[in-house]
């Protein structure tokens, strides 16, 4: 699992695609998980923004099941109530983040797509 409930997001948007970093820097493995999450919602906040919505449902609960997915990737609650990002094509290796890291990674990326 990362250390990330202290660390700080943000996004650029370089060759057509958002290229996260972390402060604390994160290892390539993540930062291209979060790259490839970030593909399925172009320049589209509202998609982040359902996206996180269904991740909080899934954090509280509120869901019949225990994923997200999107056309690159997925997330999967793990029964001690952290998420697996998960990759659909071979491009990373699945990751553990907590629930407060994931949702502030797609509140930054909503936020960043909205700000223009």
């Amino acid at each position: 699992m990362t250390d990330g409930d202290a660390a700080v997001w943000h996004f650029t948007r370089r060759d057509g695609f958002w290229k996260p970093t972390r402060t604390p820097p994160a290892d390539a493995n993540l930062l291209w998980a979060v790259e490839t999450l970030a593909i399925s919602f172009g320049r589209r906040a509202y998609g982040v923004r359902e996206f996180l919505e269904e991740v909080e449902r899934v954090v509280s609960g509120d869901t019949p099941g225990p994923s997200v997915n999107t056309t690159t990737a997925f997330v999967r609650k793990r029964p001690d109530g952290a998420f697996e990002l998960c990759d659909k094509y071979g491009q990373f290796v699945n990751t553990v983040l907590t629930a407060r890291e994931l949702t502030s990674i797609l509140a930054t990326l909503a936020a960043t797509i909205e700000a223009g």
